[in-house]
């Protein structure tokens, strides 16, 4: 009973923790080409992001193309992109396992899918190819060695040669990386500036902008020099027109400057005589200072202003007699005679006497022409 009891908790534990568990699980297979599969063996562990998926079946050459072709079981619950690329993962010690990376579509292989293996390179055939490449280095790095003895001793032949110069030439060199340091220090903030200038969106926004109106404010600029090129043609043409209008002025300038110059004489005198009118209208006893500062004077003014106006007012009807005495004169001057004294007169206007008839003159035919009472002339009709 104790013999059977631990081949049944042995079994149990294999199942359990064994891969004999994996034989009664649900699964699909899809089978991965490889050109060499070094270290694959049937139970190797199949992995996708780190997670055990399935395990290896089977591996077969691949007779028709060369290769390896391994039959890989996937337990049900994992789906394997169709674009998915499975590699070889080898470990330094040789243990090796197979790796599915995860595609970028979104269809699924079904089972008996075939997918393309990518094999990476082996860790110990890398490093045999190393060992020749690093055999090549170290007879470079030794000749290399050589030759930078020969410039130490050189180099220190010339430090031996040229101490104090190269003293001068460090001290130099200090200074010039003092500067260098201020400046790179203002450069710095100058950068850190501009950066917070560009942090703010207001400056980024109007630089944005003034780059979008860039280009019209470069077509405005070439439409001004166009229009400035056509105001400097016609300043051209002006000053050819003055130049030409000029030209006579500049021969008379002789007479012209004497004119000016006789008027700017006679613009002093008048000056003076306007100095002297100024005096005598400042001074207390003239007359003109006199009417403007008595008012007694303006009062009297002002009187015989108003007294002048009424003896117009008067003056009106002897006006308008008068007109008419000399209206009648001119119409009747007989009037003026010893029969205008006699004969009294209405003072009226008189329609003028009608005048008598005029009598033919001699020498002309009566009959040709005749007056009539109201003097109008009119063609003799009757012929003999």
């Amino acid at each position: 009973m104790f013999v059977i009891a631990s081949i049944a908790v042995a079994a149990v534990m294999a199942f359990q923790f064994g891969e004999m568990r994996s034989w009664f699980a649900p699964s699909y297979r899809v089978a991965i080409r490889f050109q060499s599969a070094s270290g694959i063996t049937p139970a190797t562990q199949v992995h996708m992001h780190g997670v055990s998926i399935g395990d290896v079946r089977a591996v077969q050459l691949d007779e028709e193309r060369g290769g390896v072709i391994v039959l890989v079981d996937i337990r049900d619950g994992f789906r394997i992109p169709a674009d998915a690329r499975p590699t070889i993962v080898r470990s330094l010690l040789g243990d090796a396992t197979i790796d599915i990376s995860d595609g970028t579509g979104t269809e699924f292989a079904a089972s008996d899918a075939q997918f393309q293996g990518d094999v990476p390179v082996d860790p110990m055939a890398a490093v045999g190819q190393l060992s020749g490449s690093v055999q090549t280095s170290l007879n470079a790095f030794n000749q290399t060695s050589r030759e930078w003895q020969h410039v130490g001793r050189n180099l220190n032949t010339l430090i031996d040669d040229n101490q104090e110069q190269l003293s001068a030439a460090v001290a130099q060199t200090t200074a010039a990386l003092g500067e260098f340091r201020t400046t790179m220090v203002t450069a710095n903030q100058a950068l850190s500036d501009v950066s917070d200038v560009l942090a703010d969106s207001e400056y980024r926004e109007g630089i944005r902008t003034m780059l979008t109106t860039l280009p019209q404010l470069v077509q405005e600029t070439r439409d001004t020099i166009r229009a400035v090129r056509s105001t400097v043609q016609n300043v051209d043409r002006n000053l050819a027109q003055i130049s030409d209008v000029t030209a006579p002025l500049a021969e008379n300038s002789r007479e012209m400057a004497t004119r000016v110059r006789n008027t700017l004489a006679n613009v002093e005198t008048l000056s003076g005589e306007l100095v002297v009118f100024a005096e005598l209208l400042r001074d207390d006893d003239g007359s003109l200072q006199q009417l403007v500062s008595d008012p007694e004077l303006y009062r009297n003014l002002k009187s015989s202003t108003a007294s002048l106006a009424v003896l117009l007012r008067n003056a009106e009807p002897v006006v308008r007699d008068m007109q008419i005495f000399s209206d009648k004169i001119a119409r009747h001057p007989e009037l003026i005679g010893v029969s205008g004294a006699i004969r009294g007169s209405s003072g009226i206007k008189q329609p003028p006497a009608s005048q008598p008839a005029l009598k033919p003159a001699a020498g002309r035919n009566p009959l040709r022409r005749r007056v009539n009472p109201g003097g109008a002339a009119s063609q003799g009709r009757n012929r003999r």
